[in-house]
C-alpha cells in the first residue's frame, strides 16, 4: 500500500469515528425525557451563573482594564489577589513601551481572566533585580503568584515595532497567560525552563538595556559593551 493510500485510509477512519460520535450524541438526545431536559437546563443555568459570578469577581479585583500600579508593594498585592497577572515593566522615556501600552489597552478588556498592570521599572529596583528585568519593555506573566513566562523586547513578536495585537495575544497565551481561541500562527514562546535569559538573547536590540544601577537607551552613542562595563 502506497503512502497516499495509507493517508486516505487514516483520514477515512478519522471521519468515521467523528460520525459515530455524532450519531451517539444525537441518539442520546432523542432518548432524553422531559426530566433529562430539565436537568440539562438547570446545569446550564448554574454554569452561566458561575461564569457571571466569576466575571464580577474579576472586575472587582481590577480585571478588564490596563492600569499602572504605584510601587513594589502594590505589585505583590496585585499578584497575590489574582490567579493570573501580566505586568509590563516600563520606563516613561522608552517609546517602545508605548507600543506595549497600545496593545494591552486593547487586550485587557477582552481577557477578563487575567489582570493587566504596568509598573515603572525605575521605581521598582527590588523587583527588577529579583525578576532579572534587564531589558525594557519586559512583560512578566504570573500565575498562582509565581512568574511562569516573560517577553523581553519584541524579538518573540517578529522583531518589529509594527506587530499586530493578535500576535501579542498569541504570545501571552503561549504558557497560559491568557485564554486564546484563535489560530496559533506566531513565534513560539521559550520553554518554561528558560525564562530568565539576559541581554545575549536579545539579538535585535529592540529594547532598553540596564547596568546594575542605570537603564540605557540603545540609540545612545556609546556601545552596549561600554554601557554594560
Amino acid at each position: 500500500m502506497n503512502q497516499q493510500a495509507i493517508l486516505d485510509q487514516a483520514a477515512k477512519a478519522a471521519v468515521d469515528m467523528v460520525e459515530k460520535q455524532v450519531d451517539q450524541q444525537l441518539a442520546a438526545i432523542d432518548n432524553m425525557g422531559e426530566d433529562d431536559f430539565m436537568a440539562l437546563r438547570r446545569k446550564r443555568l448554574m454554569d452561566l451563573k458561575k461564569k457571571a459570578d466569576k466575571i464580577q469577581e474579576w472586575k472587582a479585583k481590577g480585571h478588564g482594564t490596563y492600569r499602572e500600579i504605584s510601587d513594589q508593594k502594590d505589585w505583590f498585592q496585585e499578584t497575590k489577589n489574582s490567579e493570573r497577572v501580566i505586568c509590563h515593566f516600563y520606563r516613561p522615556t522608552t517609546w517602545r513601551c508605548e507600543i506595549v501600552d497600545k496593545h494591552f489597552e486593547k487586550i485587557a478588556p477582552k481577557h477578563l481572566e487575567t489582570k493587566f498592570i504596568k509598573i515603572n521599572a525605575e521605581k521598582a529596583p527590588f523587583l527588577c533585580e529579583n525578576l532579572n528585568v534587564v531589558l525594557l519593555p519586559t512583560i512578566i506573566i504570573v500565575k498562582d503568584n509565581v512568574p511562569i513566562d516573560r517577553v523581553e523586547g519584541f524579538d518573540s513578536l517578529g522583531g518589529v515595532d509594527t506587530f499586530p495585537t493578535d500576535l501579542m495575544e498569541q504570545r501571552l497565551s503561549a504558557n497560559g497567560g491568557i485564554d486564546y481561541d484563535g489560530e496559533l500562527t506566531g513565534p513560539k514562546a521559550p520553554s518554561k525552563g528558560k525564562t530568565n535569559f539576559g541581554t545575549k538573547d536579545n539579538t535585535q536590540g529592540k529594547a532598553i538595556y540596564k547596568s546594575s544601577k542605570q537603564f540605557f537607551d540603545p540609540d545612545d552613542d556609546l556601545s552596549f559593551s561600554d554601557k554594560l562595563a
